[in-house]
């Protein structure tokens, strides 16, 4: 490995190599997004928080067990995200280092000989102790997942992760190839997905962009803003609203067809119907 191998801003080759050694087991190491590095301040900075800690739990009926796990192990292989840890200690900026092969966090017990009450109970605890549970971010990978069994073919189902490794549109894809690797397991097939895009990439791209040119931009769109301009909801917070302004929730509910076309065009802009929503709600 050498410093020219990776789009990374100062690391130098005597860091790279106190970093990852000989390489061994190392597939990539690059820098971290502008995101990822406040994420990583943030938890850092207010270990206790559980801020950015995502966690998805349901119930699963007529699940085959191994052939879940292996679908899982399928998904860890194809994404290198899902195999980084990030290393930040003596280093000028921190970097996100790929692991070629990690372990698969995977935990799984039998409940059947609890009553349904008994189970209910259990899964709640072991939920709020996952939540509790820090993730060490030097250790790939940064997610950990559990199979409860309730029943013949019952379950609970659990799936935490960290937001530094992805967000919700990625939770998306992961878990859509999940289940398409796992129907295909059941069917004893070896599903052929298409290639997966190197994160690499990404960060190449992000280092190409004229920062200079984009501060010039925003300058200029927000010439003439000299503080901060604050939300009615902080003034309520101050005692400082207008009379009879108050607090309020409004529920709208959109037929299917309008849902459907928000759905449709946020997948057009490669973005999620919560940031299409704020959009809509930041030009009202």
């Amino acid at each position: 490995y050498t410093p020219s191998d990776f789009p990374l801003a100062h690391l130098q080759q005597e860091e790279l190599d106190r970093l990852i050694g000989r390489g061994e087991g190392v597939e990539d190491v690059y820098a971290m997004t502008a995101i990822q590095q406040g994420l990583l301040f943030h938890a850092l900075y207010e270990p206790d928080s559980g801020l950015y800690f995502n966690q998805m739990s349901c119930r699963m009926e007529g699940v085959d067990a191994p052939a879940f796990r292996r679908a899982w192990e399928q998904v860890i292989e194809r994404h290198a995200i899902l195999r980084t840890g990030f290393l930040w200690e003596g280093l000028q900026e921190p970097v996100q280092v790929v692991r070629r092969r990690v372990e698969l966090p995977w935990r799984e017990e039998d409940w059947q000989g609890l009553d349904s009450s008994g189970q209910q109970r259990r899964w709640e605890s072991y939920l709020q102790a996952d939540r509790r549970k820090k993730f060490d971010f030097r250790q790939a990978p940064l997610m950990r997942l559990a199979l409860m069994r309730t029943g013949r073919e019952a379950y609970y189902f659990a799936w935490s992760n960290h937001h530094i490794v992805m967000d919700g549109w990625c939770r998306q894809v992961i878990i859509g190839e999940v289940f398409r690797l796992y129907e295909a397991e059941r069917r004893g097939e070896r599903l052929a997905l298409e290639g997966a895009g190197a994160y690499r990439d990404y960060i190449a791209w992000l280092q190409r962009q004229d920062e200079p040119g984009a501060e010039g931009f925003w300058r200029r769109e927000l010439q003439g803003f000299s503080e901060p301009t604050r939300l009615w909801m902080d003034r309520l917070r101050e005692g400082t609203a207008v009379p009879g302004q108050q607090n309020c929730k409004q529920e709208i509910l959109l037929s299917g067809e309008v849902s459907g076309k928000l759905t449709r065009m946020a997948r057009q802009q490669q973005v999620t119907v919560n940031t299409v929503v704020q959009g809509a709600w930041a030009v009202a």
